[in-house]
């Protein structure tokens, strides 16, 4: 985990017995996002990943790994 979200989230702990995190602490997480041209890349990836599992998919056995990656890609 990037040293600057383990200084935040440890700013965030509330103390007690069991410390803990409240859900507005993880509203407040910052999150680096790369560039635009670099997320049109990994889309476009992706989507060639997902073209190369759904062929397949549509009308003869697949591979268990491939279709486990392409539920992930559809975010089930």
């Amino acid at each position: 985990m990037h040293p600057a979200v383990l200084e935040f989230l440890g700013q965030q702990v509330k103390q007690g017995i069991q410390p803990s995190l409240t859900q507005g602490s993880f509203r407040k997480l910052p999150i680096a996002l790369p560039p635009v041209d670099i997320q049109q890349e990994v889309a476009e990836v992706a989507q060639a990943f997902r073209t190369k599992i759904e062929v397949p998919r549509k009308g003869r056995r697949t591979d268990p790994a491939a279709v486990q990656a392409g539920s992930f890609l559809d975010g089930r």
